[in-house]
């Protein structure tokens, strides 16, 4: 009968460590899914911050662009852009002897005559 209570006592110490075990694997899927959840609240965040600017950018005008003809690769095909937005692309000298980089003259030359033009 000994051996029958102290079977029965390691059967039990086992069974509460598979769920003493059980239990912490559970809290870990728990630690994880709260992770997730807050990553999926964040990502849902962001998607309604992106779908809000695209709104705004739906309503956005442009009357027109301005580009210097260096960094125009394909002018008929910007210009048919240009057009379809419904504005008007004006293209002018506005490098600077660095590449990349206007002239603050000339673009301030080019604001001009576009901003004060009848």
């Amino acid at each position: 009968m000994s051996a029958d209570l102290d079977a029965l006592r390691r059967e039990r110490e086992q069974l509460l460590a598979r769920i003493a075990e059980q239990e912490r694997a559970l809290a870990e899927l728990n630690e994880e899914l709260a992770e997730t959840n807050n990553g999926v609240v964040a990502l849902y965040a962001e998607l309604d911050d992106r779908a809000e600017q695209l709104r705004h950018a739906s309503e956005l005008k442009i009357h027109t662009v301005l580009a210097d003809p260096t960094a125009v690769l394909d002018a008929r095909r910007l210009g048919d852009a240009v057009s379809a937005a419904g504005a008007q692309l004006v293209v002018a000298d506005l490098a600077s002897d660095q590449p990349g980089v206007h002239d603050a003259q000339k673009l301030a030359a080019a604001y001009t005559r576009l901003l004060t033009a009848d």
